[in-house]
């Protein structure tokens, strides 16, 4: 019995746990580094210059730098999780629409599709296409649930 979980990629909620995770770890190498500074520093200055003012100041600051970097880190992992979902939605609709059995109507469907803004074709890669195929009468087609439409080829 094999382990299906090794080879599955990574969800965005593992990702957004280990991001987490090399975020901890390296506010803890951070902490770690201006803890042996201090030590370093203590031990060449004089014991009455190091107030303990001075050390909450400097504890203070690290918290507010360790969470804005962790707020900024959650929210780009926010939008990566967004735009994710957003190429699923217009990846299943794409399929959907060419899953006609009908050249015709697969053409008909990604034309509406585009037009009306619901798959994103920033390069327009895919207005281009569909103009070349459209001039040869062929486009990318899905059989349909009820097999090839009458009157059209099943190339």
């Amino acid at each position: 019995m094999t382990d299906e979980r090794n080879d599955a990629p990574p969800t965005i909620e593992q990702e957004r746990l280990a991001a987490e995770i090399r975020l901890r770890e390296a506010e803890l190498a951070l902490k770690r580094e201006e803890f042996a500074a201090r030590l370093e520093q203590q031990k060449h200055e004089k014991r009455s210059s190091v107030s303990p003012l001075r050390l909450a100041v400097v504890a203070a600051a690290s918290g507010i730098f360790g969470s804005m970097f962790g707020v900024m880190t959650q929210s780009k992992t926010e939008d990566q999780k967004f735009e994710l979902e957003m190429r699923k939605v217009q990846s299943s609709l794409i399929l959907e629409a060419i899953k006609t059995g009908s050249t015709e109507q697969a053409a008909t469907n990604l034309t509406f599709l585009l037009e009306a803004g619901l798959i994103a074709d920033p390069d327009g890669r895919i207005k281009r296409s569909m103009t070349v195929l459209s001039s040869k009468q062929v486009a990318p087609i899905l059989p349909s649930k009820d097999g090839p439409q009458k009157g059209t080829s099943t190339q």
